[in-house]
């Protein structure tokens, strides 16, 4: 019921963020997997996004532990992300 947010919502400008920021090289044999790894970085960076919102929508939910792993795993990515 709560888990309203489509797949293609975070799908879709991940793959345009690929093919628009990615880096690709000429030399490079492995375009496919370079593609792939680049998708799966951007992907990493917006995967924690729809349980931000279904948490943000589970006002029954009573158990704190999940909010805070939730939010402790967004703080991970945020450093992740200052460090990368």
């Amino acid at each position: 019921k709560r888990d309203t947010l489509p797949l293609c919502v975070v799908l879709l400008p991940t793959l345009m963020l690929t093919f628009v920021f990615g880096v690709y090289s000429v030399e490079d044999h492995g375009l496919i997997v370079e593609f792939l790894w680049i998708f799966s970085m951007y992907l990493e960076a917006v995967a924690m996004l729809p349980q931000y919102i279904y948490c943000y929508r589970d006002s029954d939910n009573t158990c704190p532990l999940v909010s805070s792993y939730v939010l402790t795993m967004g703080g991970y990515r945020m450093v992740f992300g200052l460090s990368w």
